[in-house]
């Protein structure tokens, strides 16, 4: 794959990420505390032990379970009743199943 005047060869795959911008919520108090979006945490040199996650959706999901993959604590905050909001009711339930096999807390 060519990318301006740079060749990319992959040995096994090739991830094509264009980027989403991170929505920051309006929570009472989180201007005032030190708080990660998935940009800053993909740039981490060092995982934390533990982490806490606001949003329920694809991206929120994906990367808690990456990192959980990789021995974080995970904590996945949602503000409606299931996962992954705009997927079938039984595909969410499916991935709350799953995460909670792996270890991950999800709370609705």
């Amino acid at each position: 794959m060519t990318v301006g005047d740079e060749v990319f060869t992959a040995r096994r795959g090739i991830v094509i990420s264009t980027g989403t911008k991170p929505a920051i919520p309006d929570l009472s108090g989180l201007e005032s505390v030190n708080y990660w979006t998935t940009r800053d945490v993909i740039k981490l040199e060092k995982l934390p032990s533990s982490l806490t996650i606001i949003g329920g959706g694809p991206v929120s999901c994906e990367l808690g379970q990456v990192l959980s993959r990789y021995g974080v604590d995970i904590k996945i905050v949602q503000s409606r009743e299931q996962l992954l909001q705009r997927e079938e009711p039984e595909a969410a339930e499916t991935i709350r199943e799953i995460f909670a096999s792996e270890g991950i807390e999800v709370i609705t």
